[in-house]
């Protein structure tokens, strides 16, 4: 099964437990626009009053909450 995040999924990183929500797929400008990044998802997320946002490959990151289940999050950890 291949891990397929999409905007506004609820992450952590692997390393260091940074929890964070998926923004979108990473991008880069092109003479024809912007394009996107294979494998690499936009993240956000606060550090104290200030957003913080950077760029990860999907196999640094995995889903907080499993099944996308939101429903039972705060008893997941």
């Amino acid at each position: 099964m291949t891990i397929q995040f999409k905007a506004g999924d609820l992450v952590k990183l692997k390393i260091s437990h940074q929890h964070m929500t998926i923004k979108g797929f990473a991008t880069q400008p092109s003479s024809q626009g912007t394009i996107l990044i294979k494998d690499r998802f936009e993240c956000v997320w606060y550090d104290g009053m200030k957003q913080q946002k950077a760029v990860f490959h999907k196999d640094a990151l995995e889903w907080l909450a499993p099944y996308h289940d939101t429903l039972h999050f705060a008893n997941y950890e």
